[in-house]
């Protein structure tokens, strides 16, 4: 990787690549940076950066191949990476604030289930968005 990482996610694109995004480095920055890692010529390349740095959050492959970011770092918004421009676009907020969601994609939305709210409290609710 370009940047050291941690707490970060790592989805597999549709073209086999993988898309590296957000966590933090080791001056515990939070990180809105993203990579790209070509497993077939083994090397890495930046791509767009998300509009808001993150940790702990979901990133979810949709049908159409592009990648939902949802919630982390106390944040209730979410993004979608488009790999053929390499650019993540900010689509809207969740109605709560989730750190650690999981994600699973449900039809065509994703639905966000689970994590921590504002104050760490553990959370039994769960939405579909996009």
């Amino acid at each position: 990787m370009g940047t050291p990482r941690e707490s970060h996610t790592a989805t597999l694109l549709q073209n086999g690549k993988v898309l590296v995004a957000g966590g933090f480095n080791e001056h515990d920055r939070y990180l809105s940076s993203a990579e790209i890692y070509d497993p077939a010529s083994g090397s890495w390349s930046p791509t767009g950066g998300m509009s808001s740095a993150r940790i702990r959050f979901s990133a979810t492959l949709l049908p159409d191949g592009e990648v939902l970011a949802a919630g982390g770092s106390g944040r209730a918004d979410a993004d979608v990476y488009d790999p053929a421009s390499g650019i993540w676009n900010p689509i809207g907020s969740m109605t709560t604030v989730r750190f650690a969601p999981t994600a699973t994609l449900v039809g065509t939305g994703d639905l966000v289930v689970g994590g921590s709210g504002v104050s760490g409290e553990a959370l039994a609710s769960a939405e579909i968005g996009r």
